[in-house]
């Protein structure tokens, strides 16, 4: 589905034109992803294949690598919303109605992603 849909192709020639460090790229690819999909397993391998296509990562130092890895997995957590499964899990097993669950649970998964996406992009400035 997300082939057909184009989404990948969208965001690849979206990011193409982008002179960004790889780090921060990577995040905003995983980011938009997970906005428009939802789930974080397939946010994580679309961003993936994204960013691996990228000309020139292989030759990118291990230390780096993990640091462009740590950042789309912080993309893939931000914004978790309706579209998620574990926004409705969550709602259901706390018992909380739509709204306290965007203003906890979203804003609460959104921290974790930016935090780990922050930690990335200071410890890429080393590798």
């Amino acid at each position: 589905m997300l082939q057909y849909s184009g989404l990948g192709d969208v965001i690849g020639n979206a990011v193409a034109s982008m002179s960004l460090p790889l780090v921060v790229l990577a995040f905003i690819v995983a980011a938009l992803v997970r906005i428009c999909v939802g789930s974080a397993t397939v946010v994580m391998t679309m961003a993936a294949g994204i960013v691996a296509a990228i000309p020139g990562i292989g030759d990118l130092s291990p230390l780096y690598l993990a640091c462009t890895t740590a950042a789309v997995a912080g993309g893939a957590t931000v914004c978790s919303h309706f579209n998620d499964s574990g926004f409705w899990l969550v709602k259901s097993l706390v018992g909380m109605d739509e709204k306290t669950t965007l203003k906890t649970w979203t804003i609460m998964e959104t921290l974790v992603g930016a935090t780990g996406f922050v930690v990335a992009l200071i410890l890429s400035f080393f590798a």
